[in-house]
């Protein structure tokens, strides 16, 4: 029998309001031609300042920059932002083995997230801690079991994480977040799945690429909800698949837009426009160098 997790028990007054202002909008909505998730950032107090991280110390708060304005979609949180990575396996994490056959590596990804936080120490990135499971699981063999466990990881971490990343293989992700979608109620923080067409030790891999875009979305987005994150889009879970094997752009949502799409800058295409359309996006003004 499929289980519903109930979040956002104990959330902090911001995510409460936040959440409740989103029901609202939804219930708003429904009934009408607009998406019932869609949420003007224009309506939430938080949503149009700059990214940001607010530290406390004993003298107060002291708020820091977190890098350039994306107009729209920037979280304000309440302390410095954590991230949970949670790594069941998949292509990203793989090396070839004594055959030259690719093959999953414990600890391998785990050391490389490290080693990559590490160099960005300058960059606005989240603090991150990594849950790679014992026995990594191949995408074709992720089910209802494995769903359940990613579900229960993220429901009792919930409280203290600002953000969620799962990273699996790619042949199944879509089911895995969608599915996801369902099973996780009352969402006030961001989740994404993300995975790589090829593993991270190749010098093309678009591993390095989906992996730092997500790092930070994840703790930045205004997005309460489970997403997908691959190439330069950001889907809505239960609105995408996999359409292209042999393609970094493997993801498409035919009958849906992206939520947000990376370039220069940070597009948010919730805005007005039915949820994602085109002409709705929002454009920040990137840093020029």
């Amino acid at each position: 029998r499929g289980r519903v997790l109930v979040l956002g028990g104990k959330s902090r007054d911001r995510e409460r309001s936040c959440s409740s202002l989103a029901m609202a909008v939804s219930q708003e909505n429904r009934g009408t031609n607009k998406d019932p998730y869609q949420v003007d950032p224009a309506q939430i107090g938080y949503a149009g300042m700059g990214q940001v991280v607010v530290k406390k110390n004993e003298g107060g708060v002291d708020v820091h920059q977190m890098g350039e304005m994306s107009q729209g979609i920037s979280k304000f949180v309440s302390k410095e932002t954590n991230l949970l990575i949670i790594y069941t396996g998949g292509t990203m994490g793989m090396k070839p083995d004594a055959s030259g056959a690719l093959a999953p590596v414990p600890g391998y990804l785990t050391e490389q997230i490290d080693l990559l936080v590490n160099s960005h120490q300058t960059d606005p990135m989240p603090t991150v801690t990594v849950k790679e499971y014992a026995d990594l699981i191949d995408s074709c063999d992720m089910g209802p079991a494995e769903w359940r466990l990613i579900a229960n990881d993220i429901f009792d971490n919930y409280e203290r994480y600002d953000g969620f990343l799962v990273i699996m293989g790619t042949d199944t992700m879509a089911y895995s977040a969608s599915a996801l979608s369902f099973m996780l109620e009352n969402l006030a923080k961001t989740v994404v799945f993300t995975g790589s067409q090829i593993p991270f030790c190749r010098t093309f891999s678009d591993a390095r690429r989906n992996l730092l875009f997500s790092m930070s979305l994840a703790c930045t987005l205004d997005i309460p909800e489970v997403c997908l994150f691959f190439f330069d889009k950001l889907f809505r879970a239960s609105r995408c698949r996999k359409a292209d094997s042999g393609n970094f752009d493997a993801f498409s949502s035919p009958n849906f837009q992206p939520l947000a799409t990376v370039g220069l800058t940070v597009e948010d295409r919730r805005a007005a426009g039915g949820g994602g359309a085109p002409g709705g996006a929002r454009r920040s003004r990137g840093r020029r160098r």
